[in-house]
């Protein structure tokens, strides 16, 4: 994989996407439903980026680039769902994730934000230490999907899906801790050691026991 990306922007106010995850998202403005039509034509990377909300004029200018995380995952598009007035469901299946250095403006008939990024490498190896931590960390999802999912089937297939360490502590990441701000901490994170090390102190603190 070259180390350098041209990635499309879905800014998304405190919102983030892990590798190895997948996000529903429904898309209904003009366009971001030109940015997903480009990326299906193309295969192309489009880039969750978490943005802090805005509340003035000056704020919305700036957020293009000022409440910008620099660190954004990246995600395949996959189509669920087309309506008749353009919008859809998509499915991001998360590949990686990036730098984000220099942001480009939309430039006609484009009307969304691109950026220059360099992939970011992840130590995606747990150590034998961090075995038992991880098993531990499974059974509490497996609470957390008994509290937050009706359907035992449901709750079998997805946990069933989950087959790699770094789909298991990622999706954990991504369901159990509540907290945006934490969400962005954890994926910031290169070591999947040091991520699982920091989820289960968070969720050991009762981040996990909220739900949404």
């Amino acid at each position: 994989m070259p180390s350098k990306v041209l990635v499309s922007l879905f800014p998304l106010t405190r919102v983030c996407l892990f590798p190895a995850t997948t996000k529903p998202l429904n898309i209904f403005e003009p366009r971001y439903i030109q940015m997903i039509n480009d990326a299906l034509a193309v295969n192309g990377d489009v880039a969750v980026v978490y943005s802090e909300p805005t509340t003035t004029a000056e704020g919305v200018r700036a957020g293009v680039r000022g409440h910008l995380r620099a660190i954004a995952g990246v995600g395949k598009v996959r189509l669920l769902d087309r309506r008749a007035d353009g919008g859809m469901l998509i499915l991001l299946e998360g590949t990686g994730k990036v730098r984000l250095s220099e942001v480009h403006d939309p430039v006609s008939p484009r009307l969304y934000l691109q950026a220059q990024g360099e992939w970011v490498h992840e130590d995606v190896e747990l150590p034998h230490s961090d075995l038992f931590v991880l098993q531990h960390m499974m059974r509490e999802m497996s609470r957390w999907l008994e509290t937050h999912v009706a359907d035992a089937a449901t709750r079998a297939g997805f946990l069933s899906e989950l087959r790699t360490v770094e789909q298991k502590v990622n999706a954990m990441c991504a369901l159990m801790v509540m907290d945006a701000e934490e969400q962005q901490a954890l994926l910031e994170m290169n070591s999947l050691s040091e991520r699982l090390a920091q989820l289960a102190l968070v969720c050991g603190s009762g981040a996990g026991d909220s739900g949404s």
